[in-house]
């Protein structure tokens, strides 16, 4: 629904029911058995082979969604805008290690096992802040500039029959931040933006320590540049990660460090026709 509350203000109110199945791959009735070879000096002989597993029982997702948007349109074809959201979702999926489990075929072999399963509920709430501002009002080289930017807020909790999970759903920061400075005029389109997300659940459990694990907050700078040589035909040059942040992870606080992973820049170039 949306309300047209004044020629310069709009309310926009949004209710859906959605669903997503799960992926293929984590229905699929497989096995995957990893044993560590004892013959290796190295090798932990207290550390139980391990496996992952598919699960044939695993329900869709499903959500109720509820919104609401307040827009107020500025001088300058500018906006400003503000948005709550609550999402209340069934039968999410997460992945959990368990230890000491027997498999088909495997005698009294013990395994730690891997596996996706269907959580009762969960919740998802938060705010959003931002605006959109072109600069028409300045002199006429400049006047393609524009600036955008948000601040989203989230909370989410998932409910498991053991009790709630307080860390979150996996993949969801409590804070994200996106700015982006444009230019658009004389066939010449650039952007820079940066994106910012503060620490968050990347899995519920790790496979050696059965603890959650996190990854740290990082922010990321991406550039884009395109120039349309005749009407159509555009060429572009992306840089992405220009400032080479990296990503690291760690056990249930950031004293526990689990992994670090290098992530370099990465530019483009290409040409693009439209017909």
């Amino acid at each position: 629904m949306n309300l047209h509350v004044s020629d310069d203000a709009r309310l926009r109110l949004g209710v859906s029911r959605v669903m997503s199945r799960p992926e293929y791959n984590l229905t699929a009735p497989i096995n995957t058995l990893y044993f560590l070879d004892p013959n290796n000096p190295l090798t932990d002989k207290s550390q139980p082979p391990g496996a992952t597993a598919g699960n044939t029982k695993l329900k869709p997702l499903t959500a109720w969604q509820f919104d609401t948007t307040a827009e107020y349109y500025t001088a300058n074809r500018g906006a400003l805008y503000t948005s709550l959201f609550y999402k209340r979702v069934s039968d999410f999926i997460l992945t959990v290690n368990e230890t000491g489990v027997t498999l088909p075929g495997q005698g009294a072999t013990l395994f730690d096992v891997t596996y996706p399963f269907n959580s009762k509920k969960g919740t998802v709430k938060g705010a959003e802040l931002g605006f959109d501002q072109p600069l028409s009002f300045l002199p006429s080289v400049f006047d393609g500039l524009g600036i955008q930017a948000n601040y989203t807020y989230v909370d989410s909790n998932v409910s498991l029959a053991t009790g709630a999970l307080i860390h979150g759903f996996p993949g969801a920061s409590k804070t994200n931040v996106n700015s982006v400075l444009y230019y658009e005029k004389y066939g010449i389109g650039a952007r820079l933006a940066y994106a910012y997300r503060s620490d968050y659940l990347a899995s519920l459990t790790d496979s050696r320590t059965g603890q959650p694990t996190f990854t740290e907050g990082y922010g990321q700078l991406n550039a884009s540049l395109s120039y349309k040589i005749v009407p159509h035909v555009e060429i572009t040059l992306s840089g992405v990660n220009l400032t080479n942040a990296d990503r690291r992870d760690y056990i249930s606080d950031r004293g526990m460090f689990k992994s670090f992973v290098q992530r370099s820049k990465i530019l483009s170039a290409g040409i693009r026709g439209t017909f």
